[in-house]
């Protein structure tokens, strides 16, 4: 019997067909294709939250920036209103006395006789004593007055003892005739009752009046006392008959003699 033809090879049994080398190399490309897609496409991730870190890092820089402006600009004008105010202060005036002019005759020797009245005031504009009724000789008449004048740094802060200059007023009198010839505005001696109360002065006021001209002559003493000047002055006004003047004091000044 003859042997039996060998039986056809199963499908299962070939080997797989080979890809050509075209397929291949388009296969190669496509995975290409895909890495470097994926690969710009983290790139560009990458670059725009790195993008967006600075763009956030500048906001938080320019709203800090912002912010210390917006403080320095708080903390100058705060120090803008301070000096505003200080200066506020040290312009100042207190009205301390008014002088009025009673009337005017001739005198001796072609003088002229001025008739004056002088009132100390409060710092409310009230009399702080009876007036004071005299006459000098002239028609230009001088008020002097011993005055203290505080370093500027406490008048700017308003400082109880020292805010503002003071005065002790000592005498009046005319440009035709001698000064010490001048009635006084206040006793010998006596403290001032503008910087009095019912227990009497401040001992710091007493001992700086007590001692004015040792003060006057020891500028290191006086800066202790925080004491910028002591000086006597003397502001005059050519009087007419039926006026009157009012007599003011800085705080970080002198005497000031105006027309009312």
């Amino acid at each position: 019997m003859a042997e039996a033809a060998a039986s056809p090879s199963r499908p299962q049994d070939r080997p797989p067909p080979r890809r050509s080398f075209l397929e291949q190399l388009t296969g190669a490309l496509k995975a290409l294709a895909l890495v470097l897609v994926a690969g710009v496409a983290a790139y560009w991730t990458f670059w725009a939250r790195a993008q967006f870190a600075e763009q956030r890092r500048e906001i938080e820089l320019r709203e800090q920036r912002i912010a210390a402006l917006a403080i320095d600009l708080a903390a100058r004008d705060a120090r803008i209103r301070e000096l505003e105010a200080a200066l506020r202060l040290l312009k100042v005036d207190h009205r301390v006395a008014r002088l009025e002019v009673l009337g005017q005759v001739p005198a001796a020797n072609d003088t002229v006789e001025t008739r004056l009245r002088f009132t100390e005031l409060r710092a409310d504009g009230a009399p702080l004593a009876p007036s004071l009724e005299f006459s000098v000789r002239g028609k230009r008449v001088y008020v002097e007055a011993l005055v203290i004048r505080f370093d500027d740094t406490f008048v700017e802060r308003g400082e109880a003892l020292r805010g503002t200059s003071i005065c002790l007023f000592q005498r009046a009198f005319g440009d035709q005739q001698e000064p010490a010839q001048g009635p006084s505005l206040d006793a010998s001696g006596q403290l001032p009752r503008a910087y009095a109360d019912e227990e009497g002065p401040d001992p710091f006021y007493a001992d700086l009046w007590r001692h004015f001209w040792t003060y006057a002559h020891d500028p290191r003493a006086a800066e202790a006392k925080g004491v910028r000047a002591l000086q006597a002055e003397a502001p005059s006004v050519e009087a007419q008959v039926g006026r009157s003047y009012r007599i003011e004091l800085r705080a970080s000044g002198g005497l000031l003699l105006k027309v009312e």
